[in-house]
């Protein structure tokens, strides 16, 4: 028996005999080469039996390098895939405060929060430029609403989802100029609140003027007339009353 990877010889010809009964091997002078060749070969192995196991060696640490690197490069993706998808989940189901503008019936002009996503939004603080809150401040008709605006930036507040705002700012189409002066200034306000343990902070300057088309100064007319054509008719029956009493008492 050789030592180290050798082959011994009685195997190897009892594998040469097998191979030959079988029929594999028919004739005698290919057997005798092969017998050759394998004593051959097995020399060989154990002549350099050190250097064929240190290739094998370095050949099995190599592969077991690369296969290492494509398991961490594998880890890294994955890692990378499922941040990305936690980071999507909580956008898609964070709060998200917007402002814009509205017009309820009757041409009446409102500035709206509103939360749009799918959470609370906490500690909420509204904080509106001081520039375009002294415009609503000389404004006729809804100077209240710059006091409401300024109590949001000092106070702590909440929306819950699909939750708003509303305040009125002035009615265009009417005789005042309220709604041309709001719109010299953009309007311009920061919103921070908290969602999911996490802080959101988002500025908007929204022109004012944009949002004319909003405004509908015929519907506006149109109301106000039937309003008023409403009046006259009570009062057209108040003086009918009064005059059946006055005639009852004579």
């Amino acid at each position: 028996m050789l030592y180290g990877c050798c082959i011994p010889i009685e195997i190897a010809n009892g594998i040469i005999k097998i191979i030959v009964s079988f029929g594999f091997l028919q004739n005698t002078g290919a057997t005798k080469q092969i017998q050759n060749g394998e004593m051959s070969m097995i020399r060989w192995l154990n002549e350099y039996s050190g250097a064929v196991m240190a290739i094998l060696t370095l050949v099995y640490v190599i592969s077991t390098i690369i296969i290492c690197i494509f398991n961490l490069i594998t880890v890294k993706i994955s890692r990378r895939q499922l941040k990305e998808s936690q980071q999507q989940f909580e956008e898609e189901n964070r709060a998200r405060v917007i402002p814009y503008f509205d017009v309820l019936e009757g041409g009446l002009f409102c500035l709206v929060f509103k939360n749009t996503g799918h959470s609370f939004a906490e500690d909420l603080h509204i904080v509106v430029s001081d520039e375009w809150l002294s415009k609503l401040k000389n404004t006729k008709k809804c100077r209240e609403t710059a006091v409401h605006l300024k109590w949001l930036a000092d106070q702590t507040s909440f929306l819950q989802d699909n939750g708003k705002y509303m305040y009125p700012l002035c009615v265009p189409g009417d005789e005042t100029n309220d709604f041309k002066l709001l719109s010299e200034v953009p309007f311009e306000v920061t919103i921070t609140y908290n969602c999911h343990g996490k802080t959101y902070s988002e500025s908007f300057s929204l022109p004012i003027q944009a949002s004319k088309s909003l405004v509908n100064t015929s519907d506006y007319c149109r109301i106000e007339l039937k309003k008023l054509k409403e009046i006259k008719a009570i009062k057209n029956e108040l003086s009918s009353f009064a005059n059946v009493l006055t005639q009852i008492k004579n």
